[in-house]
């Protein structure tokens, strides 16, 4: 199977399938390429660099948002211990695969004087970026199962800031630089230990990089709110879930 069919096959029913980098649509746009001359090959140059560009800004924002959806905090709980981290590590591998038969076509239709220079640039300024590494960063799911585990719990960087009857208000640590959320919102949240772990997404956006997070019962919001305002008034900068 050629690889164009190949990824075709691999995108049709995927729930992720308008993501995947268009290869044949980029194929087809340099084998037009190749019959210019002039003027009209260097408009059409331009706007095969920008089509290429679009597909990398892509697929690189799909496995990000794919990312989020894992379970991990860095250092405490692996991102390849979620069952979606194979599905994410083919995803990228199969659109690096693209984006490289892709330069590789574009090469052989460029002249000399092409190659060498704004194309060079433009392709030496994209890649699908590896979505499976990480380095001091953590996933709101991931902080949850984290907090829900006796053994990767005392592992979580964090420390209390206040406590209540059955509760904490606790921080993270410096070294989990960002928190990433799958819904598009700032990282701020209410989590709760519940039976189920469930997790409500705070409406306010706040742009703090450490996270302030409520772990157990709370009597009231009133009590909760309490606790937070003692540690603001103290001069700790942190984002705290709107309750």
């Amino acid at each position: 199977m050629k690889f164009g069919q190949e990824i075709k096959a691999r995108a049709l029913g995927d729930a992720h399938s308008e993501a995947f980098f268009e290869y044949k649509r980029v194929k087809k746009n340099i084998k037009l390429l190749s019959g210019m001359d002039g003027s009209l090959r260097k408009i059409e140059l331009h706007a095969l660099v920008a089509v290429i560009a679009e597909e990398v800004r892509k697929v690189n924002e799909c496995a990000s948002h794919m990312r989020a959806g894992l379970d991990w905090v860095d250092g405490v709980l692996p991102m390849s211990g979620d069952p979606g981290y194979g599905e994410l590590g083919e995803f990228a591998e199969l659109n690096r695969t693209a984006l490289r038969k892709a330069f590789k076509k574009l090469d052989k239709a460029l002249t000399e004087e092409e190659r060498s220079g704004s194309t060079r640039a433009m392709r030496d300024s994209l890649s699908v970026a590896d979505p499976t590494r990480s380095t001091g960063e953590a996933t709101v799911g991931g902080i949850v199962r984290a907090l829900g585990d006796p053994e990767a719990r005392h592992r979580l960087p964090v420390h209390t800031l206040g406590k209540g009857a059955n509760a904490r208000v606790i921080l993270f640590a410096e070294e989990i630089a960002s928190i990433h959320n799958p819904v598009g919102v700032c990282p701020c949240y209410e989590a709760k230990r519940t039976s189920d772990r469930a997790l409500s997404p705070s409406q306010e956006i706040l742009g703090a990089r450490r996270l302030a997070i409520k772990d157990g019962v709370w009597r009231s919001r009133e009590r909760f709110n309490q606790e937070v305002g003692m540690r603001q008034t103290s001069g700790s900068t942190f984002a705290t879930p709107k309750l």
